[in-house]
């Protein structure tokens, strides 16, 4: 068996209230942050932190024990911590002080001598995703050993956290996944450089052939014939279900959950398929009904002047429409300046505006990408691209003043 050693993780410093608890009741507490603020304390901490750790796991330790620099790396107090931008200045400081952290904890490894000058060592980009480590601004460290440095991230093809889940598998998930694969074959594979996925999972709040479907599509990535890809599935022993539930063993009891799911991966791992039984395929169908014609607002939604929002869930529109529709609004105004914005998240947290993608709108006209009603029925249409990034979003939000959505129907 091999064992992975894995640097510390970000800390949630701006919005982890237990974190926050954990710093007030601490008499010595030290953290690191991939900041041009934070640089200098964190070098210091990282460097005593991995020479402890390579001196403590040496000598009597082989091959099979594996460093990784980091875990999920980020400018904690930025706004684009999980979500690095080419174009921002702040995160292109942040990309090359990230390589420097890397370089430095390499350095500190070879550094301990004995079997650390030759082990393998996992090197972790910002936010532990495949974008941050496959652009031109992620640079791997220099190494006075050959061929022992292996580039590593995390990835949900499906969501990692519950507000970003999609409960169904989509052409543009699997085609998010093949992106991803691309990226690493021009940077990596075709070098002949190994790539380790250290995270991976579907949670189990999925329907159960969603996941098995998703994880054969990433496998058949990960197997492809010139790659060197291994993964190892998220260890969450969040056995009660109470938070993200990724975790398929249950280390107290020791047991496995959906068996199904980690038969179909290890089978995939071989270039084989798992064989589903006829009895297990019907009892976990994915049934969805069509909601043409349904109104999809609860009830009667006032907007309050921007101080509201009303959130669809994305999977609503998940094989449930055509492939092109149009979503019509009923509604009542309230004011003289009636608004209503139709907007949406994207997985890098950018926010989007549906009618500045959609071909027509009837009954109303736009106003900086929201749409301004003209009558109390309106309708905008939603082209095929568009209905392809409402079903990855995390959800469709109404905003906007002067307006009381009375309701807001899918039609053909």
């Amino acid at each position: 068996m091999y064992v992975i050693v894995c640097g510390p993780l970000n800390e949630g410093l701006e919005t982890d209230e237990l974190f926050k608890k954990k710093v007030e009741e601490s008499v010595q507490y030290a953290a690191y942050d991939v900041s041009e603020g934070y640089k200098k304390k964190s070098e210091e901490l990282l460097k005593a932190i991995w020479k402890q750790y390579a001196e403590a796991f040496n000598n009597s330790y082989d091959e099979h024990l594996i460093f990784e620099t980091l875990n999920e790396p980020l400018d904690n107090f930025h706004e684009h911590s999980w979500a690095p931008k080419s174009d921002c200045t702040v995160c292109k400081k942040d990309y090359a002080i990230m390589n420097e952290y890397n370089q430095l904890i390499v350095d500190t490894i070879r550094a301990t001598g004995g079997n650390n000058a030759k082990r393998f060592i996992m090197v972790e980009g910002l936010a532990g995703k495949w974008e941050c480590f496959t652009n031109k601004f992620y640079k791997m460290p220099k190494d006075k050993i050959k061929d022992r440095l292996i580039p590593t991230m995390h990835f949900y093809p499906m969501g990692s956290v519950s507000s970003y889940l999609c409960n169904f598998y989509t052409d543009s998930i699997k085609q998010s996944v093949k992106e991803s694969f691309d990226a690493m074959d021009k940077v990596y594979f075709s070098k002949h450089i190994p790539v380790y996925i250290s995270e991976t999972s579907h949670s189990r709040f999925i329907p159960i052939l969603e996941r098995i479907a998703a994880i054969k599509g990433f496998m058949s990535e990960v197997t492809k014939s010139n790659r060197s890809c291994a993964v190892t599935l998220h260890a969450n022993n969040d056995v009660d279900g109470s938070n993200d539930f990724f975790g398929y063993l249950d280390e107290w009891n020791f047991k496995w959950f959906d068996t199904e799911y980690l038969d179909t991966l290890i089978y995939a791992a071989e270039g084989k398929e798992y064989p589903l039984s006829a009895e297990f395929l019907k009892n976990n169908e994915t049934k969805v009904e069509s909601i043409v014609g349904k109104n999809l607002i609860n009830e009667p939604f006032d907007t309050k002047k921007w101080g509201a929002n009303y959130k669809i869930n994305s999977d609503t529109f998940v094989r449930s429409v055509p492939e092109s529709y149009k979503l019509e609004f009923v509604i009542k105004k309230t004011g003289s300046s009636p608004i209503i914005m139709i907007t949406w998240s994207d997985e890098n947290y950018q926010w989007h505006k549906i009618p500045g993608t959609a071909k027509k709108i009837k009954g109303g006209t736009l106003a900086d990408g929201n749409v301004r009603p003209s009558k109390t029925t309106f309708t905008v249409e939603i082209d095929s691209e568009t209905a392809k990034t409402i079903e990855d979003s995390n959800g469709l939000y109404l905003m906007g003043q002067d307006v009381i959505i009375q309701s807001m129907t899918v039609v053909e």
